[in-house]
């Protein structure tokens, strides 16, 4: 999968578990590292507010 339009419609776990970014994503949770978290979830064209 390419781009965010290849995700359409699916869960925001199930794109970052395609992506095979799931484990990085979990990390920086984990880490509480905002800056990698929006980074991560621009790749989908979330917004993120705050």
């Amino acid at each position: 999968m390419e781009n965010a339009d290849d995700y359409k419609g699916m869960t925001i776990n199930e794109m970052l578990f395609l992506s095979g970014k799931l484990n990085d994503f979990n990390l920086a949770l984990k880490k509480k590292d905002v800056s990698e978290l929006r980074l991560l979830l621009k790749v989908y064209q979330f917004q993120t507010t705050a």
